[in-house]
């Protein structure tokens, strides 16, 4: 009998790749481009600094929760510092994370990033590029920026929202970091309350499906004046 969790993937895997528009061929492809290029790079550094990119994404998920009830606008421009990024970190972005934080983005929050900066890139991060670049659908991928200098991400941003420590007026990374901090301790009965959710399927109304799979609809005339 087969491994439900392994059906499971299976699934998972197909679904991202024909969302993306990719196939299992394209994802091999990059896999072996990623293992190549490795042994091409022995000098490349190595940390064993711990990174997970599941809590990462599960911090981002919830910041997003906390604007969905604070703030008016759900749309972000990213900006990362990637000076302390490598080789170690970017192993950990399988294909198939990368995928599957595509979907979640695309589908799950609607697409709600506008623009997603990178600064302060070491050459590790071509390796990170190359992952990306045969996953993402080309609109994706055209969402990335790379600044070469601080000049370059001041002209791009007013300086009134960026931190000091990159030249701008707004305060410190490390004070910012803390009212995060802050607000994720006044949100954590929210989210202790989200952990518990499930949905009931029980409470689905019964409703028949078209021959194209979805509940029919009602179209109305409607007139303006």
């Amino acid at each position: 009998m087969d491994d439900p969790i392994s059906i499971t993937y299976q699934r998972s895997k197909l679904a991202v790749l024909y969302h993306l528009n990719k196939s299992e061929e394209d994802l091999n492809d990059a896999v072996m481009s990623i293992k190549y290029w490795i042994e091409s790079q022995p000098h490349l550094p190595r940390n064993t600094t711990e990174l997970d990119p599941h809590w990462w994404v599960a911090a981002a998920i919830n910041a997003h929760e906390i604007n969905i009830q604070e703030n008016l606008m759900l749309n972000y421009v990213l900006i990362y510092d990637l000076e302390n990024l490598t080789l170690e970190h970017v192993l950990k972005l399988t294909p198939m994370f990368i995928l599957n934080c595509s979907k979640m983005a695309d589908k799950g929050l609607g697409r709600p990033f506008k623009g997603i900066h990178f600064i302060n890139c070491p050459p590790v991060f071509q390796l990170a590029l190359t992952i990306i670049r045969n996953l993402l659908r080309p609109d994706l991928y055209a969402m990335l920026h790379i600044h070469s200098s601080l000049d370059s991400l001041r002209e791009t941003f007013p300086i009134d929202i960026l931190p000091k420590d990159y030249g701008g007026n707004e305060k410190y990374v490390n004070e910012l970091e803390e009212t995060w901090l802050k607000k994720y301790d006044d949100y954590k009965d929210y989210f202790d309350n989200l952990d518990v959710l499930k949905v009931n399927k029980h409470l689905r109304p019964n409703i028949s499906l078209n021959l194209f799979g979805f509940p029919p609809f009602d179209f109305r005339n409607m007139s303006f004046d």
